[in-house]
């Protein structure tokens, strides 16, 4: 099996215990964010997205943590992309600055379910079979780098370095893990995510 080179930041030394909010607390703290203001909440969770991402974490923690983060990047970034998406170009300053948070919220969380992946393929290598979500986390790495991608197409701003590289391995990974009968796209997706995905 091919040795993966995902594009991935380097992790930090500190561990969980260092984390604000820690893991134990991120619902609650997570529901307090003022989602009147979607900016400002936003900008909050995409601070504590990034802390978590450089984080050495357990793949367990690290995904059970992603997916309590993936509720709230969903509506948020679906939010603020709903405030420029109908709005002429230039952008302006503040749709600008909307329009790049929904893009680093993206890249986050795919880079998140990267590390996942990485993870889990280090476990198949040395023998051990990969969890039973494995194919699942690679999928999701797909769908979050397929809507980065749409973004900055749509938005006419740059493709992150290294998507497509991540996209054509990923794709690769999926394939050989894939279950029967399992489709690679999410029904979930809208169709110019779905036409990246099969690309």
């Amino acid at each position: 099996m091919e040795k993966l080179n995902l594009h991935l930041h380097k992790l930090d030394d500190g561990d969980a215990s260092k984390l604000s909010p820690k893991p134990k607390a991120l619902k609650a703290w997570l529901g307090s964010l003022p989602l009147g203001d979607m900016e400002a909440s936003a900008l909050h969770l995409l601070k504590a997205l990034r802390e978590y991402n450089r984080c050495k974490l357990a793949p367990a923690l690290r995904l059970e943590t992603l997916n309590i983060y993936g509720r709230l990047v969903q509506e948020l970034s679906a939010g603020l992309a709903a405030k420029y998406r109908d709005s002429s170009f230039p952008f302006s300053e503040r749709d600008r600055e909307r329009c790049m948070v929904v893009n680093k919220l993206y890249e986050e969380m795919a880079h998140g379910f990267k590390w996942l992946v990485n993870d889990y393929f280090e476990c198949w290598n040395k023998k051990s079979a990969p969890k039973k979500e494995y194919f699942d986390v690679i999928r999701i790495s797909i769908v979050y780098l397929s809507k980065r991608l749409v973004s900055a197409y749509s938005t006419y701003s740059l493709e992150p370095d290294g998507v497509w590289h991540d996209l054509h391995q990923l794709y690769k990974l999926a394939d050989q893990f894939q279950p029967k009968g399992h489709a690679h796209h999410n029904a979930k997706t809208d169709e110019s995510v779905d036409n990246i995905i099969q690309a």
